[in-house]
């Protein structure tokens, strides 16, 4: 039986972020787990329109030595969340500390 499509998803973010997929049936845990990060994967057929925008606006005007993000923010939340390309957030693991072992 093939793999949903939300599986593969996971499994090829896991695959570039150097992580495992960790969201088992019956566990608790995130889609994806890295030394340092915990990854919940969402697939969906089409992202909003305006959300593209948001990051394309931030690359576009970003320079050469940096890393294009959209900050989404809501009314008295003063926290937000950062969003970015997955292949941004590639380079970035890659080029962060292992620990002995890994």
């Amino acid at each position: 039986m093939p793999d949903k499509p939300w599986k593969r998803a996971e499994r090829h973010v896991a695959h570039r972020l150097g992580g495992r997929r960790t969201n088992i049936p019956g566990m608790r845990g995130p889609d994806v787990s890295t030394q340092y990060l915990a990854v919940e994967v969402k697939f969906r057929g089409r992202l909003p329109t305006w959300l593209k925008v948001a990051l394309q606006d931030a690359k576009r005007k970003a320079n050469k030595d940096q890393t294009a993000i959209a900050v989404l923010m809501e009314k008295g939340d003063r926290n937000g969340y950062a969003l970015m390309r997955l292949s941004d957030l590639e380079v970035i693991v890659g080029a962060l500390p292992r620990k002995e072992g890994d």
